[in-house]
């Protein structure tokens, strides 16, 4: 690669190569899994991602320095008047700059405040929010992330912001009914095509004020997760239906308990049963945060927090697993769940499956084994030290 943060592509060539690997197919892929994500799956931090921006954008040197990049940044904020903060604050720009461009993550919020300063397009700002952040990308329904999009789309800095933002809190909401609960792409559709005259978009906004600060996801994601715990109840109801010869529960009654016991058989417990802690896994240096626990499992059922794309992704992976049918070659099962899992992942509004980030990746691995949740399940408890399993 000429350029050292090319890791998506980077990330896409050694899968492709690993998956042309006839050991992928067969008992003992576990090692080249592991191999694999050692070698070319390691987590990108947003750092890295901000860099390709800047470098990208300016045609800088692809080997620029953090200071040669800061220097751009500090430049763009001062050239366009935007602060370190949405709110007060007293963090000089030089700290801000460096802290972006030197640590794993940052906050949402700040990402869009890098928007302004460095004058991103949507597009700009959605691939830093999914792929930098694995967030989802720009948010319709919460009326601060909606001005943003509006000033990214129409070329406007960070005063126009500010104007908006003001207009808005003094606007009075001009119809009873809420666009909240509205399907999220199709309010996406709705306000851009307001978007073309500033009072009507704001006029639409004034039907969202009164749930700004919500974090509910979209409906379309909770009714992909539905369908798909769904089906892996099924799955575990007729399992048990086969191995027992007698009555089972509805598929209803299968649990969180159940459906953990199904995804992580492999897992050690502690004394309580619970699935020993991700921090002792040799994985939990290139992800963390991915397990459905039945703890987990419990809020997501119950709206105590958010689904993740890596639940989606979790539960799509299973199904896949226990299909009976199979493509034979291992780059067509691949394809075939990455087909199945990108399906889900749009009808959900989100975006397509990323191998840059190493579970997307380490799912994409398993799925080209013949025994994809064996293959699956092994890594997982084998990840932990002998004397914990």
């Amino acid at each position: 690669m000429a350029c050292s943060l090319e890791f998506t592509a980077a990330s896409r060539e050694a899968l492709e190569k690993a998956l042309s690997n006839p050991q992928i197919s067969y008992q003992g892929a576990e090692e080249l899994i592991l191999r694999e994500l050692e070698a070319h799956h390691r987590p990108i931090p947003f750092c890295d991602y901000l860099r390709r921006y800047i470098i990208r954008k300016t045609g800088i040197p692809t080997d620029a320095s953090v200071d040669e990049c800061a220097a751009i940044m500090r430049s763009s904020f001062r050239e366009y008047g935007v602060p370190t903060s949405f709110s007060s604050s007293t963090i000089r720009l030089a700290t801000f700059v460096r802290n972006c461009l030197t640590q794993r993550t940052i906050s949402r919020e700040n990402v869009f405040l890098l928007a302004f300063g460095l004058r991103m397009t949507p597009d700009d700002v959605n691939e830093l929010l999914t792929h930098a952040l694995h967030e989802e990308e720009i948010y319709f329904k919460n009326t601060f992330e909606a001005i943003c999009w509006y000033c990214y789309a129409y070329g406007y800095g960070y005063s126009k912001y500010r104007q908006m933002t003001e207009c808005l809190d003094q606007m009075e909401r001009t119809s009873l009914h809420s666009l909240f609960d509205e399907d999220t792409g199709e309010l996406r559709r709705y306000l851009t095509s307001k978007a073309s005259a500033e009072e009507k978009f704001l006029t639409a906004l004034t039907r969202l004020k009164e749930h700004d600060g919500t974090l509910t996801l979209h409906n379309s994601i909770r009714i992909e997760y539905a369908a798909l715990y769904r089906e892996v109840q099924e799955i575990i109801r007729a399992d048990k239906l086969t191995k027992s010869s007698g009555h089972t529960a509805p598929p209803t009654e299968i649990t969180p308990t159940d459906i953990e016991k199904a995804l992580y058989p492999s897992v050690p417990r502690d004394s309580f049963g619970n699935l020993l802690p991700e921090k002792a896994s040799a994985l939990s240096v290139f992800f963390t945060g991915v397990r459905l626990t039945r703890h987990r499992l419990g809020k997501l059922n119950t709206n105590l927090t958010d689904i993740t794309r890596y639940d989606l992704l979790t539960l799509c992976f299973y199904v896949f697993s226990c299909e009976a049918e199979k493509p034979l070659l291992a780059e067509d099962r691949t394809s075939s769940f990455g087909k199945a899992a990108n399906a889900v992942l749009r009808r959900a509004g989100l975006w397509n499956i990323y191998p840059a980030h190493p579970y997307e990746a380490f799912l994409l691995l398993c799925a080209a084994n013949e025994k994809p949740f064996e293959v699956f399940s092994k890594v997982m408890g084998d990840s932990y030290p002998l004397s914990k399993r």
